[in-house]
């Protein structure tokens, strides 16, 4: 068994554990609540699977379609970090132009920041990309769903995905910063 593989499962099994647990969690806004992760429908058919791959002529990322056939989509605190239903992916694809033009499949959303997922199909292993409040340029997130589904979990659903925007912008002002100190002590830039 590759390692994306037993990542997917201790995942399926970790998901599975905490529904039954329902455990009380810190969210980031500075309080605890329950994490409260709910499958929306009965797990995906392979054969629907099959079906979405031949007709747009893809191959979905094995623990993407593990997923959908064992959970089919949850949410997590209520809601704060949705990942789809496969119906409602398909669904989506209609509305919204990116897997035509750049096979990029929307998975689920953020109500937090409003952030949409997607998964790069045009690769073999389905890079995981987010789109600032939906709307802005995809970001990679440089990992396949297992360790993005991995990491909302081990997040409890805070959005992990904008820390490296943090970061930036935190190393640019500790730039700015050196560079003033320097100017005072005389020196140059």
């Amino acid at each position: 068994m590759c390692n994306i593989e037993k990542t997917m499962d201790d995942v399926l099994r970790g998901i599975a554990a905490l529904q039954r647990e329902d455990p009380k969690v810190y969210t980031g806004i500075g309080e605890l609540e329950q994490l409260r992760i709910k499958p929306y429908a009965p797990p995906c058919s392979q054969q629907r699977i099959e079906d979405f791959e031949k007709k747009y002529k893809v191959e979905l990322p094995k623990d993407y379609v593990r997923f959908v056939t064992t959970f089919n989509g949850i949410s997590i605190c209520d809601g704060a970090v949705k990942i789809d239903e496969f119906e409602s992916v398909e669904r989506c694809m209609y509305i919204y132009d990116t897997f035509e033009e750049d096979h990029l499949l929307c998975i689920g959303w953020s109500d937090n920041s409003g952030d949409a997922f997607y998964i790069d199909c045009s690769t073999p292993s389905g890079e995981v990309l987010y789109s600032p409040e939906g709307m802005g340029p995809y970001i990679s997130l440089r990992m396949r769903f297992a360790y993005f589904l991995q990491n909302l979990l081990i997040c409890n659903g805070i959005s992990f995905w904008r820390l490296g925007d943090v970061d930036e912008k935190f190393q640019k002002q500790k730039k700015k910063k050196k560079k003033k100190q320097k100017e005072k002590a005389g020196g140059r830039p």
